[in-house]
Parts: C-alpha cells; structure tokens; sequence
C-alpha cells in the first residue's frame, strides 16, 4: 500500500502534494488528541540498573582489526 499511496501522491502536481502534506499534519494532531489512541507506555526505566556490565577494555580495538588501527 505505501509504494501505491507514494506513486498517487507523486502523480500529483506540486501545490496538491502540498495539500496532502498539510493534510496529513492535520491527522497526525488529531490522532494526538485523541483519547482512543493515545499511547501510554508500559515499559519501566531502569530495570536493568546493575544487570549490565561492560568489560574494562570495552572500546579497545578488537584484535581483528589491528591491522588496519595504525
């Protein structure tokens, strides 16, 4: 459907895309105030906190490219 909607909208001259631009900003607002798809995020900050490590020679240079580290 995207390649189809692409090609309809570039077959229209200039001063129309641009009615579809402002159009699709109009919808994008209006999906913003809307209650029925407003996103509420589940997820959690830091649950992971003290999980992860990183080695101390993590940003060294990998052996496999030594060579090309001069």
């Amino acid at each position: 459907m995207n390649t189809e909607l692409v090609e309809t909208i570039d077959s229209l001259p200039i001063a129309m895309q641009e009615e579809v631009k402002d159009f699709v900003g109009f919808l994008k607002e209006k999906l913003k105030k809307s209650p029925e798809f407003t996103f509420v995020s589940t997820r959690k900050t830091g649950i992971f906190k003290g999980k992860i490590e990183l080695k101390p020679d993590f940003d060294e240079p990998l052996e496999d490219f030594k060579e090309y580290i001069k």
